[in-house]
């Protein structure tokens, strides 16, 4: 149950991400016109169709080795969402100003740190794990 609701969540937030790029899109906004932003709209349609296909529960290889490369692209995905927040901040970029710009920002830079202490625990536990143990 709790795996559903996770998905739930990734869905909303990707669907608030393609919303806001459309939205910029839409407004024509001059500051946000880089290819930040159509990668961050498609990786996040992508996304929701990923976790439509995990409600499905769908388990063969080559799903498995789609599900990899997502992730691996996904490391991007988060530096890449962080990096177009944070230009449109610096840059005062007007047309894009709201609350979504805010929340990409914060939740961007959330998962950055996540994604930091997780691979840097995992270099430790490597490095040393034969000294740990002993």
């Amino acid at each position: 149950m709790f795996k559903y609701f996770i998905l739930l969540i990734v869905i909303l937030v990707n669907a608030l991400i393609v919303n806001y790029t459309m939205k910029l899109e839409h407004i024509d906004c001059e500051c946000s016109k880089t290819w930040y932003r159509d990668f961050i709209k498609y990786y996040s349609i992508i996304t929701i169709i990923m976790v439509l296909f995990i409600f499905c529960n769908i388990k063969t290889s080559t799903w498995k080795f789609i599900h990899n490369i997502y992730y691996i692209i996904g490391l991007c995905n988060i530096y890449i969402l962080f990096k177009f927040s944070q230009d449109l901040y610096i840059n005062k970029c007007e047309c894009s100003k709201s609350w979504e710009q805010k929340f990409i920002y914060y939740y961007s830079m959330t998962f950055m740190l996540l994604y930091i202490i997780l691979i840097g625990g995992m270099l430790f536990a490597n490095i040393f794990k034969n000294k740990l143990i002993k």
